[in-house]
């Protein structure tokens, strides 16, 4: 059953008011009722066993969670280094959006901007929840979806019984975010693909057993 946002969460939503941010996840009620503070304006609905800060190691450990799980808010420091994050498990995807938020942005921009990556996120659900239902998400792979202002733009298919232990995973990133969206379009019509390593057909795109160390 899925709950109206994080409005339900009144310490949550005059945070992310004061922020000017005026989208909120849709969120299933038990990670809703999971979510709880790590550290001021920093919320997550399950333990913190590495930095904020790393992308890539949320990446994995968001794929290997069975249940919906999200961590969300504020982290980091200073003038340069504050930055809004959603890291977010639902069902066959793992979505990842950080946006700066130090004393040198704009913070109208910066509100703007977090709001439409959580629109985003919620129609990218919406839209690999469709075809899960009708059968055409690949069985057992998950989408990682990456909207990042210091990493860019991209997605990728990740497997999460053979996902690396480190390392950078490699993205799709010629289409940025428009690219995950025509891929969770093109499974319609082709119920449990397989994969592949190529990109634009239904089930195939990149995969994260390719990585970068850079």
């Amino acid at each position: 059953m899925l709950s109206d946002s994080i409005s339900s969460l009144p310490a949550l939503e005059t945070e992310w008011h004061a922020l000017g941010i005026d989208e909120r996840p849709t969120l299933g009620e038990r990670a809703v009722s999971g979510l709880r503070e790590e550290t001021p304006g920093l919320h997550g609905s399950l333990a913190i066993e590495q930095s904020p800060d790393d992308l890539w190691a949320w990446a994995r450990a968001l794929a290997r969670q069975e249940d919906e799980a999200l961590l969300c808010g504020l982290t980091g420091y200073g003038i340069q280094s504050r930055f809004w994050i959603l890291y977010w498990r639902r069902g066959p995807l793992v979505l990842l959006a950080r946006v700066a938020f130090g004393a040198l942005e704009d913070a109208r921009w910066a509100a703007r901007s977090a709001s439409g990556s959580i629109g985003l996120a919620n129609e990218l659900v919406r839209l690999a929840e469709h075809q899960v239902t009708a059968g055409c998400w690949p069985a057992g792979r998950l989408m990682l979806v990456v909207s990042d202002e210091r990493d860019g733009q991209g997605w990728c298919w990740l497997n999460p019984d053979s996902l690396p232990l480190a390392g950078r995973v490699r993205l799709d990133t010629r289409l940025g975010l428009l690219g995950a969206f025509e891929a969770i379009r093109l499974l319609s019509g082709s119920p449990q693909p397989s994969g592949g390593d190529g990109a634009g057909r239904p089930g195939e795109g990149p995969d994260a057993s390719n990585l970068s160390n850079e």
